[in-house]
């Protein structure tokens, strides 16, 4: 199942490079660092392929988009610095 959305993801965010965007990631974890997570997980491996940019999750902007259906409002979140 892992491997099936390591691929997904992938996939998508391979569409989303070819429409010239450029693709953050990253997670929010109830404690310490979302890094090691998403190294065990894969995903990391497949930002660090893709040129995607992990964010900082700990600190950001709030953003709200009241036309949305589902999310109203999301925090836009900063490149990790280093």
């Amino acid at each position: 199942m892992l491997q099936r959305i390591l691929r997904c993801s992938k996939a998508v965010g391979q569409l989303f490079k070819s429409a010239g965007a450029i693709v953050y990631y990253g997670d929010s974890p109830s404690f310490g660092n979302a890094e090691p997570n998403l190294k065990k997980s894969g995903l990391k491996q497949v930002g660090d392929e893709l040129g995607f940019i992990l964010a900082d999750f700990d600190f950001g902007r709030p953003v709200s988009h009241k036309d949305a259906l589902l999310v109203k409002k999301l925090c836009h979140r900063q490149r990790r610095a280093g």
